[in-house]
């Protein structure tokens, strides 16, 4: 799960380690923020593959063949499917 404290880290130098390990072969963050799932996927190519999933989306977790719905992974909690941004900002 990414948190406010730890976004950077786990998309920069966690990534980094991870990506260095030969057997891992899908990295995943979940949001916290706004409903929405990013996985990156190891292919013979390296790190090249990469599928952003939203509200009303199937993710599906190639390495383990898992498909969930990005519904139910956050159905439990209290996280906005879109990010509310203040009028007039993106």
């Amino acid at each position: 799960m990414l948190s406010d404290t730890t976004e950077a880290y786990d998309r920069g130098l966690k990534f980094a380690y991870y990506r260095e390990c030969p057997t891992i072969q899908e990295y995943v963050l979940v949001s916290t923020t706004y409903q929405t799932v990013e996985v990156y996927r190891h292919t013979p190519e390296g790190w090249t593959s990469y599928q952003a999933y939203g509200p009303g989306e199937n993710i599906h977790l190639t390495s383990i063949d898992v498909h969930l719905s990005l519904a139910a992974l956050y159905e439990l909690s209290n996280v906005p499917e879109i990010l509310d941004a203040p009028e007039g900002e993106v």
